[in-house]
């Protein structure tokens, strides 16, 4: 019997949590990339929050890998692999995404 860690890995389209992973990963990370290093410059995190990230990435990544979720999950749905109703799950992802 393999464990669920090793299934979810081979098998992430079937699975919510492999949909999430890959997209917030994916989208998430490669978005923040491009707006935080473009628009970022000017808005970085106050003074007492000691990180040298911007505000505009952070939120970009919120954005653009919450959008991802929803897509993929999506048309995942839609096209029968995996059977998930996305709109209860919305406060699930944002609190995923924002984590």
């Amino acid at each position: 019997m393999w464990p669920q860690r090793e299934i979810r890995i081979l098998f992430w389209n079937n699975n919510i949590a492999g949909v999430t992973s890959l997209c917030t990963m994916a989208a998430g990370d490669g978005m923040v990339d491009i707006i935080g290093q473009r628009l970022g410059k000017s808005n970085p995190w106050p003074f007492f929050v000691k990180i040298n990230k911007s505000i505009d990435g952070s939120l970009a990544f919120v954005y653009f890998s919450s959008i991802a979720i929803v897509v993929l999950a999506g048309w995942f749905s839609y096209t029968g692999c995996m059977s998930v109703n996305v709109i209860p799950l919305l406060p699930q992802i944002l609190g995923v995404c924002t984590a």
